[in-house]
């Protein structure tokens, strides 16, 4: 099984469409859609934006009856308000939701029913970067940055709650650690 976490959705649906017709072997792809992000999303291109909890909802629906994909993702900007009922719609369809969020932490998302969090969410805590901070970017590479300095600058007393809410809700973490090591400068070869 391979699990494709937004951007070229076309590509999934051609590859599913290719499976099916016998002209390509292929594990299960498992496809979580769009990503859904506030507006302004960071990849306006492959996001369906929602901006109520109303339009989370509706939007979470569509994507799971009329589309049929198997999960879904909730990005960045997303906040506790927009992510509850988008949490609340996947679970009536018995599908996970995963989580590369910034606005809300994971401790935040683990009380909501977040089923997984993936490499950029914030899960962590620290005094030198505090939210304010780390919501300041204005740039997907600023995010980035305040990501790895943030990781850099932790606060365990602070985090330790935020992951133990995680273990607790049964939270997993996806950390894709070949970013955060690249990120670092780390195993890259000259």
């Amino acid at each position: 099984t391979i699990r494709f976490a937004g951007l070229n959705e076309d590509a999934v649906v051609t590859l599913r469409h290719r499976a099916a017709r016998g002209e390509v072997p292929t594990p299960r792809i498992y496809s979580c859609g769009p990503m859904l992000d506030r507006t302004p999303p960071a990849y306006p291109r492959w996001t369906s934006p929602v901006d109520t909890p109303v339009e989370a909802a509706a939007t979470a629906r569509r994507l799971l009856r009329e589309e049929q994909h198997d999960g879904l993702l909730v990005t960045q900007q997303i906040t506790p308000d927009l992510m509850r009922p988008i949490v609340e719609v996947a679970h009536e369809f018995g599908r996970p939701v995963v989580g590369q969020i910034w606005f809300t932490d994971g401790r935040e998302a683990a009380a909501i029913g977040i089923d997984q969090l993936d490499n950029s969410s914030r899960i962590f805590a620290s005094r030198e970067y505090p939210k304010a901070r780390l919501l300041s970017y204005q740039s997907i590479a600023g995010r980035l940055g305040l990501l790895a300095r943030g990781w850099m600058a932790i606060d365990w007393d602070l985090t330790r709650p935020i992951m133990e809410r995680m273990v607790d809700r049964g939270v997993s973490y996806c950390p894709t650690l070949v970013v955060h090591q690249n990120q670092a400068g780390i195993g890259l070869q000259e």
